[in-house]
Order: C-alpha cells, then structure tokens, then sequence
C-alpha cells in the first residue's frame, strides 16, 4: 500500500473537490463505526475555521490501482508544532475512513510513515469510535518499527432509548416533575431543531453567552473568549453538514431556556455544546431540557443518545448502558513510551476518584496558596520594621460627573466583563456564587 503525507496546501486543495468529496463521502459508507467526526464536513468545517492556528496534514492511503482507499485527516499547531488529528480537543472521536478490509494495513502503514517522515515523539490520541476495531493496536509490526502504544479505557454513558423504563423514572421524579409543571405554568415549553445557518445566527449570541458563564462557574475558562474561531466553526458546521448536526433548543415562550449543538447518525445522537439560561437556575433548566430532548429525539425516531466520555457527573445519571472506549497514545522511541505509560497512571488514578470540577478546583487553590505563601515570606521579611499611617480625611457633597448608568436586571452576561481586579475575588468566583444564588431563586441587579 503506497502512503502519501500531503502537505497544507495539497490538502487544501484536495478538500476542496467535489471528486475527492464523493470519496470520502464512500469510504465512510464503508467504515466500520464511522461518527460524524470522521465525515467531511466535520473536517473540512474545522480545516476552514482554524487556518489561523492549525495547517491541515492528509495522511492518504492507495491500493496498487492508485485509488484511494484510506484518509487519516491530521493538523499541525502553528505555535508548537504538535501533531493532532483533525478537530483536536474539539473532536469527541479521533479517527478515520477507510474499508474494514484495509484498515489495519493502512493505520500500521501510515503510523510508520509518520514516523519516518514527521518524527514526532510522542502523540496523543483522543477516544476512538465507539466498537471500532481496535485489533491493530497490537500489531507486531509497529513495535518492530520502534512504535509503542499505551491506552487508557473508559466506560462512557449512552441512554438507550428503547429501552424507556430510565427516562421514564426520570420524568416520574418528584423534583422533575415540579419544576417542569412550574415551567408549563408561566408558558409553553418546545423545542426547535435548528437546520440552516440563518436562523444559528440569529441565535447563536445567547447560547455563547449562557456557555461560557457556565464553564466560567466550573471550570475557570471561557471558551468562546479564548478560541475566537469557535463561533464560525459551529456556523460552518450547519452550512457543511446539516444532515449531521443536531442543533436543538428549548424555548420557555419566546425565552431561550437551554440548547445543544451536537451531532446524528441514523439511530444516534451525540451530546455537544449544551448551554442553559443561568438565571433560570432554580428550574434546573439543564434537567428540563435532557428529559425533553431525549423525548424529541425518540419522537424523532433516534434510538440512542450518546452522552459521551467526560468527567460531568450528570452524564451518569441519566445513562442507563455505557459503551467500552479506549485512548491510544503513540511513542515512537522508548524512553517517550515510558513516560506515557506511568502519565498515564497517575491521569486514571486521578479521573477514577476526581471530577472535572475537583479538578478545576484544585487548581485554583494552587493558584490561590501560592499568593498567600508569597504574602507571607514577605511579611516575614517586613516583620518588626516600624509601619506608619498618614492620612487626612475631607468630606465634601459632589455630584457624580456623569449620569449613572442604568440599573439592571437579570443580566448575568454583565458579570462576564468583570476582569478579577480584586485578588479576593476571582472571576470563577463571582460566576460560581452567582449560579448558586441563580439556582435559589435570587435576582441579579448590576450597573455597568
């Protein structure tokens, strides 16, 4: 099997024809557990929307007739130079397309390829296709290539929906129950599936805004803020695939409660992006929506929801099977593979007693110990020398030299523009202590 590394530019221009689409497009057909993150439209959506950071790297595979029978979609980071699979971090599947038949041949070809070719030191993988073949894994020609493998396994949540008894015990839920007939009380709750990229524009602000006060409350980051490139590629998405995008959202009225910009294949959807209305938080407005989703997408004719590998607790109750996953990572010298393998170790060690949040959190205590221990070396060197006060205290009536901005209210998105010039108080925190107030039933008025 001849293997071709073709460089950004050939890429490039490969993704953009048609030809080379339709074969894609048939390869997929043809691959064993293929998601949507190996169709072209996922890929070349991203390609497109991170020029700016990533150079896309196609790793093709051709039988002795010069046609081509296998795709490995990679991308090359401009300020480190690392090697990824198309989609990065973004991408909940790492894969590829080509014929159950080829399969093994093409990976251990193009993985020996890579190595000659590339040398790269070490690379990670993210979780491959659920049940996809994992065989090649092991193959006896890689280690004699000096290519060693480790893999971390995952259990990860999915809810079959043909199988009602769970989602049905979530509804019947008392807590469920109430918050739901709450909701119906004040308005009608339904949900739109959005399919064209007009309408996604029209929306799209909203759901940024609910997103990233969300990941700002748990996890210290705002994702939509760090990765500009973000927004256009969801949008792109829609235009690119809109067969294989889900994108729902919960209206409560004319309000928009709760979304998800996942993905579907023809029985299954995937979890994306979710987002909820923060200041609906006493309506657990994140619970609302997955029982409604669920319902739609069953009404739909889907017969699963994959809610897919992470540590977020709630993804647990409400699966009711899990399906086995497994995460390669590439050494291609020893002394790398080691290192992978005890990393490796101490990551399960930690995800199988830690949550994504525990985590988060640890971090910012780090963060926060650090200054204080800081503030206490310096007050230890400071300690005994003579301090003095000096001030003078005037009081006089002015009136403020401009109008006072307008007060508001409910506008969480305010306390997005808050940039922790308060060592005490951080932006997490102020995001964190607001969701909990939220989901009290306070009210949120600020002036800005």
């Amino acid at each position: 099997m001849k293997i071709d590394i073709l460089s950004r530019d050939e890429s490039l221009n490969i993704i953009s024809d048609p030809s080379f689409r339709t074969t894609w497009d048939q390869l997929a057909r043809q691959t064993s557990h293929c998601t949507v993150i190996q169709e072209y439209g996922f890929v070349a959506s991203w390609y497109l929307s991170y020029l700016e950071l990533f150079d896309p790297m196609m790793v093709l595979g051709y039988d002795t007739s010069g046609t081509i029978i296998g795709v490995l979609p990679l991308a090359v980071a401009h300020d480190s130079g690392t090697l990824s699979l198309a989609g990065e971090n973004q991408a909940e599947y790492h894969g590829w397309v080509c014929p159950k038949a080829h399969e093994e041949h093409f990976l251990i070809q193009a993985l020996i390829t890579i190595k000659k070719e590339l040398h790269p030191g070490m690379w990670q993988w993210g979780w491959l296709p659920p049940g996809v073949d994992t065989d090649w894994l092991h193959a006896k020609l890689l280690h004699k290539n000096g290519i060693y493998i480790n893999t971390i396994a995952l259990d990860s949540p999915l809810h079959n929906l043909q199988h009602p008894e769970k989602l049905e015990k979530i509804i019947k839920h008392k807590s469920n129950k109430i918050k739901i007939n709450r909701l119906k009380r004040t308005g009608e709750l339904r949900i739109e599936r959005i399919r064209d990229r007009n309408r996604a524009e029209e929306l799209i602000e909203t759901i940024i805004d609910q997103y990233n006060f969300r990941h700002l409350s748990l996890y210290d980051n705002i994702p939509f803020k760090s990765d500009t490139h973000k927004k256009e590629w969801h949008l792109k998405q829609i235009e690119l695939m809109p067969e294989y995008t889900h994108f729902t959202v919960l209206w409560h009225n004319d309000e928009l409660l709760a979304s998800n910009f996942g993905y579907c294949t023809d029985e299954k959807v995937l979890l994306g992006l979710v987002s909820y209305d923060p200041v609906k938080g006493a309506y657990s407005p994140g619970v609302v929506f997955l029982i409604k989703l669920m319902e739609f997408i069953k009404e739909e004719g889907f017969g699963y929801l994959d809610l897919t590998p992470g540590g977020d607790s709630y993804k647990e109750r409400y699966a009711n099977e899990h399906v086995a996953l497994l995460k390669p990572s590439f050494s291609f010298n020893r002394y790398q593979w080691m290192k992978s393998y005890l990393a490796s170790r101490v990551r399960r060690f930690l995800k199988q007693y830690l949550t994504a949040k525990d985590i988060a959190t640890i971090k910012n205590r780090v963060k926060k110990n650090l200054f204080k221990l800081l503030r206490r070396k310096v007050s230890e060197h400071t300690k005994g020398l003579p301090s003095y006060f000096i001030y003078t205290k005037e009081t006089r009536q002015v009136s403020p030299p401009y109008a006072l901005p307008p007060l508001k209210k409910q506008q969480y998105r305010d306390l997005l523009l808050y940039e922790g010039y308060r060592e005490d108080l951080t932006c997490k925190e102020i995001a964190y202590r607001s969701m909990k107030k939220f989901e009290r039933g306070d009210r949120l008025y600020t002036m800005v």
